[in-house]
């Protein structure tokens, strides 16, 4: 695939290069990257002396593969609408979005941005993951982390040639028009047309009541009042390229110059012999063996020969406890404290493979909940808004309109191991009896995700259950 147009701001020049960079360490793509760093701190020579560089040890898409877990479990859809939410609920459990949202969130956190495409295709949505480096947007003043309207450079096959174009989507203009890297508009020719005045279609993204909206949901690593906060983890990234060089330069001094290097003076190896197949593989040999002695001879007769010895100047056990030292630092730039994380295995390189204790993973999924969840409540809405269009436009009979507002989301919590459980349902009896908590509140606290409307239900059903058994 070639290279996408850029951008005419320079901002947003800078912003696509370095947006594209941790696009590459999050796919595993940055290998070019620490060569760039190994030139620049070893130059040419030493660069080319330590081979091709190691990116085993990838801490930042290791790392932030560790604290995406919003998705590990399917998300609760909530509407005014039960039926409705439930209807949601399995659309988007079969179309696969709370899988795709683990990668969605891993590559939000790694990128600090990123926005979801939803579309219909043969009435099932499908989600296109659209990420900031292909991507120009703008935001109202009054709401400046939510675009209105957003500018894609996306790759087209037009008359049978792959060309770069520019998707324009505004939804306070109304306006949705794709044009090619000179300008000129080829809606016409990737868009249907009004069959009668073969003009191009009205925009086509609006709700029943008239409302325009914006096709993308955006998503962001954090709130920061901004669209954009690409630079914000750039002293992991950069980390984590100098983490590959560490790694490589170990590779290179365990392979390469472990051992100690002998040394003679005055003297050379009696009976060398020449072995080799080819010119390249060539070289000067003799046989050593506990049964044998090795002769030396003089080279100069006024010379005393000397035989000795230097020490491996590389000490690999302090090697590898700095390295690990240097990953553990930063491992801080995650938000994590040392006592939250371990690693994976014994393996010293492992300490870039972090494993996030429970307690943590909660917080972070209450940390993460706020933001993420806005994202997904567009992402819903979206979706709702294509399936009503896409079955009216189909004549789909017995189809039943979905609300087109009024979504929620609720994520699961990390579940509770077996200790824990015992834990918390002893400290809900023991609050419960002394009157400092409901029966409702504890209901909910041991089943997160259920609603007070849900959880008094439950209790209810339970209590006339009991009753009807005599318990």
């Amino acid at each position: 695939m070639s290279s996408p147009p850029m951008p005419k701001d320079t901002a947003d020049q800078a912003r696509w290069q370095y947006a594209g960079a941790l696009f590459r360490i999050m796919h595993n793509l940055h290998k070019p990257d620490v060569k760039v760093v190994m030139e620049r701190q070893l130059g040419n020579i030493r660069t080319e002396a330590q081979g091709e560089p190691d990116i085993s040890a990838n801490l930042y898409k290791g790392g932030f593969e560790a604290i995406a877990v919003m998705y590990d479990d399917a998300g609760k859809v909530g509407n005014p609408d039960l039926e409705a939410a439930d209807r949601m609920g399995a659309i988007l459990l079969d179309s696969g979005f709370w899988s795709l949202g683990q990668t969605i969130q891993r590559d939000t956190l790694g990128m600090r941005e990123m926005l979801v495409r939803p579309s219909i295709d043969r009435g099932v949505p499908v989600f296109r993951l659209v990420y900031p480096q292909t991507v120009v947007a703008s935001a109202r003043p009054q709401n400046p982390s939510v675009p209105v309207r957003v500018e894609e450079a996306r790759e087209r096959t037009i008359d049978g040639k792959s060309v770069w174009t520019w998707d324009i989507t505004d939804a306070e203009r109304e306006e949705f028009r794709v044009v090619d890297v000179e300008g000129n508009d080829v809606t016409a020719l990737v868009m249907p047309t009004d069959s009668d005045t073969g003009e191009s279609m009205a925009y086509p993204y609006v709700k029943s009541d008239g409302t325009a909206f914006l096709p993308y949901s955006m998503y962001h690593a954090q709130e920061t009042g901004s669209l954009w906060n690409t630079y914000d983890t750039q002293g992991l990234y950069e980390g984590t390229l100098n983490l590959a060089l560490k790694y490589t330069n170990l590779a290179h001094a365990e392979l390469k110059a472990s051992w100690a290097q002998r040394y003679i003076v005055g003297a050379q190896v009696a009976g060398v012999g020449v072995t080799g197949s080819t010119n390249p593989t060539k070289r000067a040999a003799v046989i050593t063996d506990p049964s044998t002695a090795l002769m030396l001879e003089p080279t100069d007769d006024s010379i005393q020969p000397q035989i000795g010895q230097w020490s491996s100047p590389a000490d690999l056990d302090k090697m590898v406890s700095a390295i690990t030292m240097y990953a553990r630092g930063l491992a801080s730039h995650l938000g994590l404290n040392a006592a939250d994380v371990t690693r994976t295995s014994g393996d010293p390189r492992s300490g870039y493979a972090l494993a996030v204790n429970r307690d943590s993973q909660r917080t972070l999924q209450r940390r993460f909940a706020p933001v993420f969840g806005r994202a997904d409540v567009r992402t819903i809405t979206i979706v709702a808004v294509l399936l009503n269009r896409w079955h009216e436009g189909e004549g789909t009979p017995g189809w039943v309109s979905l609300p087109e507002d009024g979504w929620t989301i609720t994520y699961r919590g990390i579940p509770l191991s077996a200790d824990e459980k015992a834990a918390l349902r002893e400290d809900h009896r023991e609050r419960v009896a002394a009157g400092t908590l409901d029966i409702v509140t504890a209901y909910r606290e041991q089943n997160p995700g259920t609603s007070v409307v849900e959880a008094e239900a439950a209790l209810d059903r339970i209590r006339n259950t009991n009753a009807r058994f005599g318990q």
